[in-house]
């Protein structure tokens, strides 16, 4: 009887790690990501990117693709941005799981900036076939958060794509220190 009773407690409390996860990446937030040094991502992102037709960016955020790309049709698949449809832009606050959208052009882009996924399987399978079907994909993670590593690395093994640019950036000088959180050292790659 003790063991029933052992047997329920460990699924409440692993159902409870799973609410309290959810929880914590519904909830969190990464106010260093407005920083004027973070934002400088987008700039060389943009130039890697400008002979594509289209982006599809994975997250977004406060800081999405679109608010530093004005030529282009952007899409931006990210739970916690605010919904937003015109011509060129689309907002979706959705995982990318959720989003079964077709591509009109055989010439776009994927971005993953700042990277740190929670996807299922389903989002991980969608994840690879967009990065395999895109011209050019951009993938951009702080040096020294080992999750963004593994996804990073989880990756690079699943897709067809090789690197072609990589980037080291360093933005310790900057004026960043009234965030707890900031991840001054990042990686940005860029896969054809």
């Amino acid at each position: 009887m003790l063991s029933k009773y052992f047997l329920v407690a460990l699924v409440i409390a692993h159902c409870s790690l799973i609410c309290a996860e959810e929880e914590w990446i519904t909830h969190r937030e990464w106010p260093y990501l407005t920083s004027e040094a973070l934002k400088t991502r987008y700039a060389i992102t943009s130039y890697l990117l400008r002979d594509c037709d289209m982006i599809i960016e994975i997250g977004g955020y406060k800081t999405p693709i679109s608010d530093f790309v004005t030529d282009k049709d952007v899409i931006v698949i990210d739970p916690k941005i605010e919904r937003k449809i015109t011509e060129k832009v689309v907002h979706l606050p959705i995982k990318i799981q959720d989003w079964n959208g077709s591509i009109r052009s055989s010439n776009y882009a994927v971005v993953i900036l700042g990277m740190d996924l929670h996807l299922d399987d389903s989002g991980w399978k969608r994840v690879f076939e967009l990065i395999n079907g895109s011209k050019r994909t951009v993938i951009e993670f702080s040096a020294s958060y080992k999750p963004a590593h593994q996804q990073f690395k989880f990756i690079c093994d699943n897709i067809t794509k090789n690197k072609s640019v990589g980037v080291k950036l360093d933005l310790t000088e900057n004026d960043t220190s009234k965030y707890l959180e900031f991840y001054p050292h990042r990686n940005l790659y860029c896969f054809e």
